[in-house]
């Protein structure tokens, strides 16, 4: 069975103390696989909620040019919405002509 190790030498700030110290760390091949998944992971949340944002910031500029500003409460439920929500919200917003179309098409939606 083979190990592997990753190992790091962490050095401190000779100002700061009166001595500088050099101590070395191993983490094992448990460690090393932990960290990897864990890494992974952060990074797929993180483009997850990248895209949320995004179609987020899409659907209320475009709401905001086409109806006008939203009051609190419109742009409220409109951040409540799944990123799928935003999506049919973005192709649907072309065919409103007021702030009601919203309501009404915010008041049809399956909430999350």
């Amino acid at each position: 069975m083979f190990l592997a190790w990753k190992i790091v030498t962490i050095e401190t700030n000779p100002s700061l103390i009166k001595f500088s110290e050099v101590k070395t760390i191993a983490y094992s091949q448990v460690y090393l696989d932990w960290e990897a998944a864990t890494e992974a992971r952060g990074q797929v949340i993180g483009e997850t909620l990248g895209e949320e944002r995004k179609a987020l910031s899409i659907a209320l500029r475009l709401l905001n040019r086409r109806i006008g500003l939203l009051d609190e409460a419109a742009e409220a439920r409109v951040r409540e919405l799944s990123i799928n929500q935003l999506d049919d919200l973005s192709e649907a917003l072309l065919d409103f002509a007021t702030p009601i179309d919203l309501d009404h098409w915010l008041d049809n939606q399956p909430s999350t």
